[in-house]
């Protein structure tokens, strides 16, 4: 291991932090079973304890300024790996989705945005079938599978009936899972701070059944004004908990933010295991809100507008709401080989980005600690694809193996 690449990952494995001074030290993980649920219970002090990595020197690099449209990596973003030696991930510009191979070749396209053959009528999300190969869910409800090499095996567009906020999967030609959200509807920029209600619904051409149900996000109503009117709308309350909902495998991740727990439910809806971990809350700071504050004004400052447009905008600054600690988690990503990743929340003030990853039975394996600038696509063992900013915001993706951080 490189000399700068150890000194790297030490430094980010100081900047992760401990939530609660725990020192690391061997751990016992219990395994349980409540009521036909089997709950995989951390101790306090886990993510210390857990063997932390750092990245190595990327084994090759796609991106740059000089670079052709398919190598532009400045909107690529959710991508898998197919096997040991190729990758498949999303340009968000073109709506299309982009075999490399591990040298960073382009070996396959496919898609646009629109509603005929060979188009998206939304962004792409590629997963894993059974077999290991490439499938993504695009709207309204149609199911398409590829080759490893990218070709289009099957497209379907499956007979359900309604609409939903997010699709998941089919569960057979004449339903799929998905996830309705309940509207937000503030009716007073004084109301309280509120969750709204999300449910795993199951959709067919009968309609749909509700099979889970869970709290939404934290947010807050806000005064705002359009064309001359005023009305009230939301925005989400800045630190607080945000929902993640990951395909893992067969089964569905849901994690509330109520707790370091993630539920993990069948297609049925049906709960069958618990993930927890006892890590104390980060405390919001006066630091992390300024952060937040100095940020929006200056994106207003950099408007093209005149200063009287910006009057309204800039007072609104200091109705902003924070909470009073950092929710736990803020995405999750399935890996190609059955482990589930877990991004820890970051915040303005932190220089790491920080992950926990969980194997196929929920049990922590490893924490992983990378640049905050930097996140996570793809991972396979101990290879990772990651994405990256420049200063001048042009995008990189670096293919990477993991090292151990020092100790």
């Amino acid at each position: 291991m490189c000399h700068s690449c150890l000194l790297g990952a030490t430094l980010l494995l100081l900047a992760c932090g401990q939530r609660d001074g725990a020192t690391a030290q061997a751990t016992s993980i219990t395994t349980r079973d409540s009521s036909g649920v089997t709950i995989v219970e951390h101790p306090r002090g886990a993510l210390a304890a857990a063997p932390s990595f750092g990245l190595g020197k990327p084994i090759v690099t796609i991106g740059g300024a000089s670079v052709d449209s398919l190598h532009d990596a400045t909107f690529l973003a959710d991508a898998i790996f197919v096997d040991s030696s190729r990758f498949v991930a999303v340009d968000r510009r073109s709506w299309q989705m982009v075999l490399f191979d591990s040298t960073g070749k382009v070996l396959a396209t496919y898609g646009r945005r629109g509603d005929g053959p060979g188009e998206f009528r939304e962004y792409p999300s590629p997963h894993y079938a059974a077999d290991g190969s490439p499938w993504t869910m695009n709207y309204p409800a149609r199911v398409m599978r590829f080759s490893p090499g990218l070709q289009l095996l099957t497209d379907l567009t499956l007979a359900v009936g309604g609409a939903a906020d997010q699709l998941l999967r089919p569960v057979h030609p004449g339903a799929v899972l998905a996830v309705s959200r309940a509207p937000i509807l503030p009716k007073s920029a004084s109301e309280p701070v509120q969750r709204s209600a999300e449910y795993l619904v199951r959709i067919d051409t009968t309609g749909r059944d509700t099979l889970a149900t869970w709290q939404g996000m934290e947010w807050y109503p806000a005064a705002a004004k359009e064309g001359g009117n005023t009305f009230v709308a939301y925005d989400q309350l800045y630190f607080g908990k945000s929902i993640v909902v990951e395909l893992w495998g067969d089964q569905l991740v849901i994690g509330t933010n109520d707790g370091w727990v993630l539920d993990v439910r069948d297609t049925t809806g049906t709960l069958r295991r618990r993930i927890e971990l006892h890590e104390a809350a980060k405390p919001v700071t006066d630091a992390m809100r300024d952060s937040v504050r100095h940020a929006q004004r200056m994106r207003i400052d950099e408007w093209k507008a005149p200063a009287a447009a910006k009057a309204a905008p800039l007072a609104a600054i200091a109705a902003l709401r924070f909470a009073d600690s950092v929710a736990w988690y803020q995405e999750a990503i399935a890996a190609s080989d059955g482990a589930l990743w877990v991004a820890e929340t970051v915040v303005p003030t932190d220089n790491a980005r920080c992950y926990a990853v969980f194997d196929a039975s929920g049990r922590l394996i490893r924490r992983v600690m990378m640049p905050a600038r930097y996140r996570l696509l793809a991972a396979d063992g101990d290879r990772v694809l990651v994405r990256r900013l420049d200063p001048d915001g042009i995008g990189y993706i670096d293919l990477v193996r993991l090292v151990p951080a020092a100790p």
